[in-house]
């Protein structure tokens, strides 16, 4: 069961683009940042990726670092290799 162009939903709907924020080698997934093919730094909580300017600052934060360490053992966000 799925839905086609001809479903009243889709009677209007045009398709512009496809959003990567937040995707691999996409957006960086901070609204207020968002730049363009940087997300190179995968985030173990939200499951998103960052910029690594973006990434270094969620490390360093006073709440996440400790909370990160104790749920991961590593720092909250990686980089991709």
């Amino acid at each position: 069961m799925g839905l086609d162009k001809n479903d009243l939903f889709f009677e209007n709907a045009v398709i512009t683009s496809i959003d990567d924020k937040g995707e691999l080698n996409g957006k960086c997934n901070i609204t207020s940042c968002q730049k363009p093919n940087s997300a190179t730094w995968y985030n173990h909580s939200t499951q998103k990726y960052y910029c690594p300017s973006c990434a270094k600052r969620l490390n360093n934060d006073i709440f996440n670092k400790p909370a990160a360490l104790d749920m991961f053992g590593h720092d909250l966000c990686t980089v991709v290799k």
